[in-house]
């Protein structure tokens, strides 16, 4: 009766097309996720075992934002990357690459992102004269950190401002919030 285990590294379900585990397993990410089902004369288990690998990441990882705060006088494009709560600054000593599987997902019209809002895949455009956009973000897939860090950048869009009187430390008491774009698919405030 021959017996095998069959296992994958990339979280997809096993089958007996699978790698066949004879030696230890080498793993390419921090963040691989190992699953493996048992065989007995080809027959398989319905039960599949999972192990989530994780290279210890000693901070919370938090969304960046590539653009401060303020009003422009221009529509502007936003990028964000995962970075670590211990610093923003990129070149620091103290700064540790965040894991491939981390993910940012965000808001623009100031709700509280949660893992069902838009996952952040590349820049976007913030645009229109007159309108204020409160975007919100949450990093999530780290296996034992919840999504509880809302970091936030608030942006109005004016084209009539005057770029060096920008005000990079605006807050929401800064603004009118009262009037809401009806037409504006991404719910944002004018």
């Amino acid at each position: 009766m021959p017996k095998s285990i069959y296992y994958t590294v990339d979280n997809t379900k096993p089958d007996l097309n699978s790698e066949i585990y004879a030696d230890p397993i080498p793993l390419n990410s921090v963040c691989d996720t190992i699953k493996a089902i048992a065989a007995i004369d080809n027959i398989t288990s319905d039960s599949v075992s999972s192990f989530k690998y994780w290279e210890e990441w000693p901070f919370p990882p938090v969304a960046l934002f590539s653009e401060l705060a303020g009003v422009f006088n221009n529509d502007q494009e936003i990028s964000m990357q995962v970075a670590n709560v211990a610093t923003s600054n990129l070149n620091s000593p103290g700064y540790y690459p965040p894991p491939p599987c981390v993910r940012i997902y965000y808001t623009v019209d100031g709700s509280v992102p949660t893992i069902n809002s838009t996952q952040y895949i590349e820049p976007f455009s913030v645009e229109g004269n007159g309108t204020l956009f409160r975007i919100r973000a949450i990093t999530a897939g780290h296996p034992f950190i919840e999504p509880s860090i809302v970091v936030e950048n608030i942006i109005r869009i004016d084209y009539s401002s005057d770029p060096a009187n920008y005000d990079k430390n605006l807050s929401l008491d800064d603004y009118n919030l009262s009037t809401v774009n009806k037409n504006a698919d991404l719910g944002m405030a004018t």
